[in-house]
């Protein structure tokens, strides 16, 4: 018998060594708008978008989610964490027309500052259906303002609503509890990281272009890199790269 529980117990550990040890890949991808402008490079299409989509998922790659990320619920390279900016209008189109069907579920980057006062921006109410299906939500600022020392010393007040203000209004909006924030522009600063911390945030998002580890090095929590998706040489770069990934050869 006591052979039997030390071999259970053996057991036990190694199932939770092998479940705190698991790494993986993600790549993230941001996206910002689906207005069909060829002529901004930030923006696509709904057919474009919904044939990138496709394709990825085809290559055998699988949308996670950030909370997946966190409980180092992922494995393997081939994983995708898909991050939408701003709250423009388009993206409820975009949601309900190509990643619901596809059954993804994007994260949100918000700013409070627009939402359900600008044309261009989400409504609450939108905003809220994608919650209730599922998808989550960032920060991404109040007005979406330079997080620098620069800012932080002529607008200090403004400054600090990008952190406060923000999360504030997320949390009170959508019931929630904001922990991650998307630096606009892919730009922190020292004073950024200091307020972003008294704030009450855990993780930031940049733009250096590199796969996030997984389980999250805890030096790279405040510095999660992401891909910006722009038209041209950028979204060609990003796609060539995750189909060699799909191919096993990165």
């Amino acid at each position: 018998m006591r052979r039997l529980y030390f071999l259970v117990t053996v057991f036990l550990v190694l199932m939770i060594s092998m479940t705190a040890f698991a790494s993986g890949k993600v790549y993230i991808l941001c996206y910002h708008t689906f207005l069909g402008k060829s002529k901004i490079c930030t923006d696509f299409s709904i057919p474009e978008f919904r044939a990138q989509m496709i394709t990825l998922q085809q290559e055998g790659f699988r949308f996670v989610q950030w909370k997946e990320v966190l409980q180092n619920r992922v494995q393997g390279s081939k994983n995708i964490l898909l991050m939408i900016d701003d709250g423009n209008i388009s993206t409820d189109a975009a949601y309900h027309q190509v990643l619901k069907p596809l059954g993804i579920k994007p994260m949100l980057a918000l700013y409070p500052g627009i939402l359900n006062t600008r044309k261009f921006a989400l409504t609450w109410s939108q905003i809220k259906v994608m919650q209730q299906d599922g998808c989550e939500v960032a920060s991404h600022g109040y007005f979406h303002e330079y997080f620098t020392q620069k800012f932080h010393d002529e607008h200090p007040k403004d400054f600090d609503n990008e952190f406060y203000l923000s999360k504030s209004i997320l949390e009170s909006r959508l019931g929630l509890k904001i922990n991650e924030i998307v630096y606009p522009f892919g730009i922190s600063s020292d004073i950024a990281t200091q307020t972003l911390k008294s704030a009450g945030y855990r993780y930031g998002f940049s733009l250096r272009q590199s796969p996030l580890s997984v389980p999250i090095p805890p030096a790279e929590a405040l510095d999660l890199p992401r891909y910006m998706v722009t038209r041209g040489q950028g979204a060609t770069a990003i796609f060539g790269m995750l189909s060699r990934v799909a191919k096993g050869s990165q």
